[in-house]
């Protein structure tokens, strides 16, 4: 007769999402970051900051691996800026035009 051993350990359910799906959430808990770009892809790196913005406080902020901090600093492409341009516009005429509701 065979004798079996059983071994138990901890599993923790986690989560895998995108940084344009988790723009404008704030998660509780142990946040596991991926910053790295692609090595041989002719993507975009995901964007850092939406990402590290994502935790309530550092200490919730676990970086998977090494990346290139230049990454953190690469100015906006053009298309960007004129769409935050854009979405300020927006804003300031909305403001404008239901500045009595916001009393």
């Amino acid at each position: 007769m065979n004798k079996q051993t059983l071994v138990q350990f901890l599993v923790t359910l986690r989560y895998a999402i995108t940084d344009y799906k988790c723009q404008g959430s704030t998660y509780k808990g142990s946040l596991v970051r991926n910053l790295k770009k692609p090595d041989n892809s002719s993507s975009p790196a995901a964007s850092p900051y939406v990402q590290l913005l994502r935790a309530q406080s550092l200490d919730q902020i676990h970086i998977l691996r090494p990346f290139d901090e230049t990454e953190l600093m690469t100015p906006l492409s053009e298309n960007l800026k004129a769409e935050l341009e854009w979405e300020k516009s927006m804003y300031e005429k909305t403001k404008d035009k239901f500045s009595i509701f916001l009393t």
